[in-house]
């Protein structure tokens, strides 16, 4: 018998921007849904779809981020409002870039400190 997640006892560490994962909640494919612990309130969210797979992207990009072009989605802009919504903090940094098709893209970095509960990956459930 598996423990709720939001029943675990998860030790809250120093204030800051990062991410830890449960040790059978690390993704290695197409995510579906996943489930995490805030560090700053203790709240148990869970989302899915693209916004699961956006997070679980921004989780493990850590303060590098993620763009559309080193992660490709094709809404990066709406994954980020729905996981701001939930209330999670998404910086975006404006970049610009050069080349045949120079201007600009976003660069987005998950700052609310989180730890990943729990993964399902198409397929399974981690």
């Amino acid at each position: 018998m598996s423990a709720d997640p939001a029943q675990l006892d998860i030790p809250l560490p120093k204030p800051g921007p990062f991410v830890t994962f449960s040790a059978a909640a690390i993704p290695t494919g197409d995510v579906r849904q996943i489930t995490i612990r805030r560090y700053d309130t203790g709240e148990t969210l869970s989302f899915a779809g693209r916004a699961a797979w956006a997070l679980a992207q921004l989780a493990t990009a850590g303060s590098e981020g993620c763009t559309p072009i080193t992660h490709p989605g094709p809404r990066w802009s709406h994954y980020t409002w729905l996981l701001r919504k939930a209330g999670l903090n998404v910086e975006t940094i404006h970049e610009s870039h050069d080349g045949p098709y120079s201007g600009h893209h976003a660069r987005y970095v998950l700052k609310t400190p989180v730890h990943v509960l729990a993964i399902e990956e198409a397929g399974s459930v981690r």
